[in-house]
């Protein structure tokens, strides 16, 4: 008896976890050649980034919105120009909303300031310890919910005298050190690591730190600051 009790509470644990889990997607954009910097930016702040918070009141059931314009050392090292953690309430609404007429021109409006050569998402998978490049993943506990957690942003580039073994494993010690009790959803490629993370600012003296800042309430992103997008506007 004790055993079914056991299995049936591990049971309902399972599916409340899974229940509450929202659906994330990591975004790098960048812009379109065509755009001068002030025009690509003008079109975030004044169409796309709106265009994207009003999700919220659609099928599509956007919960947190994290859009960060990255600043100058980060261009300089190939960063997009701007990245940005989009979270659904579930995958399958996403899904829906976007095989509707009005969720294809919201799709195919990012085109109007990004570069579709080079802009793209990624969905983050639970980090184990194998690190790949141009992968997402999603570390600590997932308890701590985007949508209610002060977040911050944090670019690293990769050393020119590091092999990709060490670079990886650096990348990796880094993660579990400063993560784990945390959460962060990061994506690693060959020149770069880009980071979100949940908690206090960590203050970081090390010269492969090439942006760190704390996402700030509002609506509006500029060079080196990134938002948590107030949705309840």
């Amino acid at each position: 008896m004790k055993k079914n009790i056991k299995f049936t509470l591990v049971i309902l644990l399972l599916s409340h976890s899974i229940a509450n889990a929202s659906f994330i997607r990591f975004w790098r954009g960048f812009e379109k050649s065509e755009l001068s910097y002030r025009q690509f930016v003008e079109g975030l702040n004044n169409i796309f980034l709106p265009q994207t918070a009003n999700l919220s009141t659609t099928d599509a059931k956007l919960k947190s919105y994290h859009p960060v314009l990255v600043n100058q050392k980060s261009l300089d090292l190939l960063v997009p120009t701007e990245v940005a953690l989009v979270e659904y309430e579930t995958e399958e609404g996403y899904k829906s909303y976007r095989s509707t007429p009005e969720g294809q021109m919201y799709s195919d409006s990012h085109w109007d300031y990004f570069d579709k050569t080079k802009s793209k998402s990624l969905v983050p998978v639970n980090f184990e310890t194998i690190i790949e490049f141009e992968k997402a993943y999603d570390v600590g506990s997932k308890e701590l919910q985007l949508s209610n957690q002060s977040l911050n942003f944090l670019v690293i580039s990769r050393s020119e005298s590091d092999n990709n073994e060490v670079y990886k494993e650096k990348v990796r010690n880094f993660i579990q050190q400063n993560f784990l009790e945390r959460r962060a959803l990061f994506v690693v490629t060959e020149k770069y690591v880009l980071i979100y993370y949940t908690g206090d600012f960590l203050s970081l003296q090390n010269e492969q730190v090439i942006m760190n800042s704390e996402l700030q309430l509002g609506q509006k992103i500029k060079q080196g600051v990134g938002i948590k997008y107030d949705l309840s506007i």
